[in-house]
Order: C-alpha cells, then sequence, then structure tokens
C-alpha cells in the first residue's frame, strides 16, 4: 500500500496531465462500491499511521526525558527548558510522520474526491439530457421506459432504466457517486 501511495504521490507531484488521467481514470471505474472501501481503507490506513507513530513518539519521549535527566532536574527553570527541548522533539517527529506517510495518503483521497466530483457532474448531465429527452417521448410511442431505485442491502443504490422494444430490452445501471462524508476523516 505504501509503495501504491507513493506512486499516486509521484504522479500528483510531477505531472498535471498525468493526474488528470487518473482522474479520469478512476471516474470511469464501474464498482463504486469498490471505491468505497479502497477510500474507507485509506480512512483506516490513516488512523493506523497516526496511532503507530504517535506510540513512538510516546516512547521516544520517555528515552528524551531520560537523555536530558528531566526527573533528576530539581530547577523549575531547568525543567521547562528540557519539556521545551522534548516538545520540540516531538513536533519534529510529528511532522516528519505526516510528511513521509500521512501526505500521501492525503493526496490519494484527494485524487477520489476529484474522480468522484467528475462522476457527479456526468449524472447531472445525464440527468439533464433525460429531462431534455422527456418533451420528445411523443416520438417514441413504442418504448416504455421505466426507473426503478434498488437498494440492495449494503448501502449501495442503482437506477435501472429499462427500455422495452418488441422482444429486445436493455437495462442500463448508471453509477451513484460517493457521498461527501465518506472523504473527511
Amino acid at each position: 500500500l505504501s509503495l501504491i501511495l507513493s506512486i499516486f504521490e509521484e504522479i500528483s507531484n510531477r505531472d498535471f496531465k498525468a493526474i488528470k488521467v487518473v482522474h479520469k481514470w478512476f471516474s470511469r471505474y464501474v464498482d463504486l462500491l469498490r471505491l468505497k472501501r479502497i477510500l474507507h481503507s485509506l480512512h483506516q490506513y490513516m488512523t493506523l499511521i497516526f496511532i503507530m507513530k504517535e506510540s513512538d513518539i510516546e516512547d521516544d519521549t520517555e528515552k528524551w526525558k531520560t537523555e536530558l535527566k528531566y526527573d533528576e532536574t530539581d530547577d523549575n527553570d531547568e525543567r521547562e527548558e528540557i519539556s521545551q527541548e522534548i516538545e520540540k522533539r516531538q513536533q519534529i517527529e510529528r511532522e516528519k510522520y505526516i510528511k513521509e506517510d500521512v501526505v500521501k495518503v492525503v493526496k490519494l483521497i484527494d485524487i477520489l474526491y476529484v474522480a468522484n466530483k467528475i462522476i457527479t457532474n456526468e449524472m447531472k448531465e445525464e440527468d439533464d439530457n433525460d429531462n431534455d429527452n422527456a418533451g420528445d417521448s411523443e416520438e417514441k410511442k413504442d418504448e416504455s421506459k421505466m426507473d426503478v431505485d434498488n437498494d440492495n442491502g449494503d448501502g449501495k443504490q442503482r437506477k435501472l432504466s429499462m427500455t422495452m422494444v418488441g422482444i429486445d430490452s436493455m437495462a442500463l445501471i448508471i453509477r451513484k457517486p460517493l457521498e461527501l462524508n465518506l472523504f473527511h476523516n
């Protein structure tokens, strides 16, 4: 996962045209449930990074206290200086793991967010086109159109558009974009 995140980070940092291609690629992704799972796993990965790195910083804090002889110092001013030094080291460690690990995850989440925005815009365009074509329904008296919303138990909704022409029938599955609250952690 870390390697894949590094690849997307490099694409995101270096080539604006390539990132547009990646946005389009993800927006054409058929299995939106998989995209939802990818997004969820990225949030979990980021949470695990925070937990593990903060635990490491706590362990290092104890080492730094021993190294700087915090507990052996009786002077409050000197203890305050040692505390400030420890806080400085903690901040340096936090910045390091955020730059090395968390930024990669955030960049991939941003890619998924833009892809989701593209899906949303395409669906709005399709709905607008459907509304424009609704006025032309007199020309299509032989066709009957039925829209069905279906919830298949895992929260994934589909809009089925069925057109009956003679004995031919066609079902198109129109994708539903991910909810925006999924992108916030």
